[in-house]
């Protein structure tokens, strides 16, 4: 029985990976992800994006021109979309977005999106009928004699 056990302590030592492994780390330096194959610095990070359903472990970035290996040359060259899986970490949405925007206010996505409720108004549409408001006393005057109706009928 020891030595079954000591046989299977070794072979899950061989498979386990090095403590060096690391899925996502966010620091001084910007954002490194394994999928992405290296670091995306602060100044190459433009925006974090919004959470579509059901997705609590994909990050959606846009980003600026950079060297991270694991994208493709037009993402290096020019930017876009990246998507960050973070279910390897382990990690979810939420947590890493406060980490990002505790190294980096600016990427907050709930202030740009105050920001730009602030911004929006409404102007009315010409040309669409609306219909006259109420008259109160009349509205109020129907009811009331509807009821008396009902109550002078169920009493007779």
């Amino acid at each position: 029985m020891a030595a079954t056990f000591g046989v299977q302590a070794f072979l899950a030592a061989l498979k386990a990976r090095p403590v060096d492994d690391v899925e996502l780390r966010i620091d001084a330096a910007g954002l490194y992800s394994r999928d992405l194959g290296g670091t995306l610095a602060w100044d190459q990070i433009l925006e974090i994006g919004p959470r579509l359903r059901g997705d609590e472990a994909i990050l959606r970035l846009a980003v600026g021109p950079n060297a991270a290996p694991g994208l493709s040359a037009s993402l290096r060259e020019q930017g876009g979309k990246v998507i960050v899986n973070l279910r390897d970490a382990g990690a979810h949405r939420d947590v890493v977005i406060g980490a990002l925007t505790a190294h980096r206010p600016s990427l907050d996505p709930t202030v740009r999106a105050e920001k730009t409720a602030d911004a929006v108004f409404v102007l009315p549409i010409e040309g669409i009928y609306v219909e006259p408001p109420v008259d109160g006393d009349g509205a109020a005057l129907a009811p009331v004699l509807v009821g008396i109706a009902i109550g002078a009928a169920i009493s007779s």
